[in-house]
């Protein structure tokens, strides 16, 4: 352990210079305070043990100086005097010293008090080795959860497609690396595009592994079956899952597990972008919101039916709707509307709608952003 004495009596030094060595101390001395942190700039001391009175700077400045540097690595800090009253002790611990000792200096409480540093320096030891194990746990994983994050987005929409007249936009916007909250649009066919968004309930890896469980059983595939078109022994050999068995199926696939506890809220329809109509579900998510000429409106305030997981056997009712060149819709996640303004209250339906009709004659994208 390396100790520096700082005082200004030389013979002082001395003695407890040699009485350290003796102790199997690596030790280091100065006269005054200002010395002292100049060889504190140079190299770490666990121990310093200094004299209250000295020219320059003394040991209370030198003290709160060192407490003020905050150093990554802890120094223990005996402060020696005359005095010895108990508003001088107080001072002095007030001041950033861990332990002090009267003078005239007796030897077997010194040795004692120095027991005491380094049992106290072996357990700040063993905490900063802790931390930074944690450190490099955490940093390990923030790595890993940026990667499953890039993981993750590459099921989102790679582009914002157009479709005839039809054009789509979309913002991601995770609170934390990984989101519970998904989204995508996907042709079906030259017409037919399918659109959903879905929120798993939590947060962290366990509902951002069920969203990309999920976004990869909604995506395109080639395989001959999938949840989204099963085959048809007549030309184009498949056909179009409904929005209301897609929702069934879902529902079929996964059930509700008490020990994970787990369930997710959705919309998913189908756009025909010949005829603009489309059909949807919504499995408790918050209703999509219609922007027309004559104003905005929220569609089916009520759900088709309850969450996904939630009950075993359920229909969910599809709702069909007309749209006009120049409407716009518009989905969105409880996220949005429990947002906190800066009054401190939720954002809300009300206000998003409100938002919307406001901004009518910008882009979507602009809207979005």
């Amino acid at each position: 352990m390396k100790v520096l004495i700082v005082d200004d009596d030389l013979i002082m030094i001395h003695i407890l210079q040699s009485y350290l060595e003796q102790e199997g101390y690596e030790v280091s001395s100065t006269e005054n305070g200002k010395e002292a942190l100049r060889l504190l700039e140079q190299q770490h001391f666990s121990l310093i043990i200094t004299d209250w009175l000295m020219p320059e700077m003394d040991g209370l400045e030198l003290t709160r100086t060192v407490r003020i540097l905050n150093n990554k690595h802890y120094t223990y800090i005996i402060l020696l005097s005359g005095k010895s009253h108990k508003e001088e002790i107080i001072q002095a611990l007030d001041a950033g010293a861990d332990d002090f000792i009267s003078k005239p200096i007796d030897f077997d409480e010194l040795r004692s008090r120095l027991g005491c540093a380094k049992r106290i320096l072996n357990l700040e030891a063993d905490l900063e080795r802790h931390n930074n194990q944690l450190q490099e746990s955490n940093h390990r994983m923030k790595h890993e959860l940026d990667s499953a994050a890039k993981i993750q987005k590459t099921f989102l929409p790679q582009i914002s497609p157009i479709f005839g007249e039809t054009q789509f936009d979309w913002l991601f916007l995770p609170c934390d690396e990984l989101a519970g909250d998904f989204l995508n649009i996907i042709p079906l066919d030259e017409n037919k595009i399918a659109l959903y968004i879905l929120d798993v309930s939590g947060h962290g890896v366990s509902a951002a592994l069920q969203s990309v469980i999920l976004a990869r059983l909604l995506s395109p595939t080639l395989e001959s079956f999938s949840i989204l078109k099963e085959t048809s022994e007549e030309a184009p050999y498949y056909k179009i899952v409904s929005p209301s068995r897609v929702a069934r199926e879902l529902n079929k696939r996964f059930p509700w597990n008490d020990k994970t506890r787990q369930f997710f809220t959705l919309i998913y329809g189908i756009l025909d972008s010949k005829t603009l109509n489309f059909t949807y579900i919504t499995a408790g998510h918050p209703p999509p919101i219609l922007l027309t000429r004559e104003g905005p409106q929220m569609l089916n305030k009520e759900p088709s039916g309850p969450p996904i997981s939630f009950l075993e056997e359920i229909d969910y009712e599809e709702y069909s709707i007309q749209l006009n060149p120049g409407d716009r819709l518009y989905f969105y996640s409880d996220g949005v509307i429990e947002a906190m303004t800066p009054k401190r209250e939720q954002f809300g339906r009300n206000q998003l709608t409100e938002f919307f009709h406001k901004n009518v004659n910008i882009s979507i994208k602009e809207t979005l952003c």
